[in-house]
């Protein structure tokens, strides 16, 4: 999925983004993590730090909704895909310095 320049420069200004996920019941559950990069092919980096429900979650289903707002300008996004637990050992390209740098 090719996310337009305007939305991934918006993303990656953001300290943080909203996710939503689904339980077993398909009940939704709201959480705020850590963005860490975003990509214009559509891959995302998201810290999730506590390994909670929404852990649970998306190990049991992958779709996930991460949104982004700028209340003083009315503007936001909602991104709506898959996603793919990784572990921190097992990242790549410099994503944890992305993270730390932030």
């Amino acid at each position: 999925m090719k996310i337009e320049k305007e939305i991934v420069s918006f993303f990656n200004a953001q300290g943080f983004v909203i996710t939503s996920t689904l339980d077993s019941n398909g009940a939704i559950h709201v959480s705020c993590k850590g963005i860490v990069d975003i990509k214009e092919n559509g891959v995302c980096y998201i810290l999730d730090l506590y390994h909670g429900r929404t852990h649970r979650n998306l190990k049991t289903n992958p779709v996930l909704s991460i949104t982004a707002v700028d209340e003083h300008n009315y503007k936001g996004w909602a991104l709506k895909g898959r996603a793919e637990i990784i572990a921190a050992d097992k990242l790549k390209g410099g994503i944890l310095k992305k993270w730390e740098k932030k």
